[in-house]
């Protein structure tokens, strides 16, 4: 299934993640809980709480996943790139 990145609201359950590619310049903004972020090819991984928003600055792999559950927003607005 394709899917295009943007303007959605996704919950992530414990345990349950998100995978996908070629994301750069989409938001991604922590709305519940807390998430983890790794984004393939840098060094760290993120730990976003609810409110914080970050702009994936890749079109690697990148997988979220609740910590241990959190809702995630994701659009092409302007954030903040995510360092690594």
């Amino acid at each position: 299934m394709l899917m295009t990145l943007g303007n959605m609201m996704i919950q992530l359950a414990q345990g349950k993640r998100l995978a996908f590619r070629d994301a750069r310049d989409i938001q991604l903004e922590c709305t519940e809980g807390k998430v983890w972020l790794t984004i393939e090819g840098f060094q760290d991984d993120f730990l976003l709480g609810k409110g914080d928003r970050m702009r994936i600055d890749s079109n690697g792999l990148a997988l979220v996943q609740g910590f241990p559950s959190g809702s995630v927003q994701l659009d092409s607005s302007e954030a903040p790139p995510c360092r690594g």
